[in-house]
């Protein structure tokens, strides 16, 4: 038998916190997260490198990923157009996100198993109830792990501050210093499509280093032309500075979450009962007056929660579902996400 008492209830709700929809979402999520990670393991199990620029690689996004056995489906508002990149040793996934946050574009594993790629506003076309909540999800997790990833990008930017570069370039581009430094040092480099479209790294540049911190030394040149370089899932990213501080905003947001999400989980509700994970995660939720949604690794985890009956802030009773599985909290908007934590 079930009970969740929220705070100041007279009643307790019906034995069960699930409604039905949510109940149907939760397996929905978990059936389509399944195939589409099969998808990206596969594509992350393929190892990249390669250099695109004018005279040396000209081809497209089809044609390049066809020679490494990946394959996607290019919607017929996507202009495989030029990339300037020079990749080393880069995972399949990775190589496509690079390719797409270059260019602006998108993509999905769409519910039949190919990788869709688009440009943003085509998203509605390929988007089914099932790939609406995996974004979710994403966010979620990227919730989760993003101070994570905010300090292991910070460490990949204070290891670029460690390189120290000699390097004489005359009458040259901002392309040619990115094609030197990624020959030289192994460096992943790509530059924003925004940037490139402006015909900034076109425009003569003329370097003369020695014995200099490359951090600074990037940021002598890039900042007169309101550039930056940042690091960005290992590769270094040169796009305007205005795109920096939309990444700083986005950190600024997660952090807000994090703030909102700890105080709903200082709130006392009652709970008891002998839970399966996933229904102590309901009851939880129900209890906080909150929609569940549970990520499929803990969908499918087959544990049990015993709790006593008693009034306790609600950050304790998650304890007990991180003590069964490690587990993480989102509150993003009306939903409490539950997701794994990696």
């Amino acid at each position: 038998m079930l009970v969740v008492l929220a705070a100041g209830c007279a009643t307790p709700p019906p034995p069960t916190a699930w409604t039905e929809e949510d109940l149907t979402a939760c397996q929905r999520l978990a059936d389509y997260s399944e195939m589409a990670d099969a998808v990206w393991k596969r594509w992350s199990e393929v190892r990249i490198s390669c250099i695109h620029r004018e005279g040396v690689d000209e081809s497209g996004l089809v044609d390049r990923l066809a020679l490494f056995g990946l394959e996607v489906k290019l919607d017929a508002e996507a202009v495989d157009d030029d990339f300037h990149a020079g990749i080393h040793d880069l995972p399949g996934d990775q190589y496509l996100l690079l390719h797409l946050s270059a260019k602006d574009w998108a993509c999905l594993v769409t519910e039949s198993g190919d990788v869709a790629v688009f440009p943003p506003e085509r998203r509605p076309q390929y988007e089914t109830a099932a790939i609406r909540d995996a974004d979710e999800l994403a966010e979620a997790r990227n919730d989760v792990a993003g101070e994570h990833l905010e300090e292991e990008d910070g460490r990949n930017s204070a290891a670029l501050a460690s390189v120290t570069v000699t390097l004489e370039l005359e009458s040259s581009s901002l392309y040619d210093l990115v094609d030197r430094l990624q020959e030289t040092f192994r460096l992943n480099f790509t530059i924003a499509k925004d940037v490139r479209a402006a015909g900034i790294p076109d425009d003569p540049l003329r370097v003369s280093w020695r014995d200099r911190n490359l951090g600074a030394a990037l940021e002598e040149v890039l900042a007169p032309l309101e550039l930056a370089a940042w690091v960005e899932s290992r590769v270094i990213v040169i796009g305007f500075r205005s795109r920096l501080h939309a990444r700083d905003a986005g950190a600024a947001a997660r952090a807000r979450r994090r703030l909102e999400t700890n105080k709903l989980l200082a709130s006392p509700v009652g709970l008891s009962g002998d839970l399966s994970l996933r229904d102590a995660c309901a009851a939880l939720a129900a209890a906080l007056g909150k929609r569940p949604r549970i990520s499929p690794e803990l969908w499918r985890e087959s544990s049990r929660i015993v709790l006593e009956a008693r009034e306790r802030p609600a950050s304790e009773i998650f304890a007990e579902i991180d003590r069964c599985r490690p587990s993480a909290v989102v509150l993003r908007g009306d939903v409490l996400w539950f997701v794994e934590r990696r």
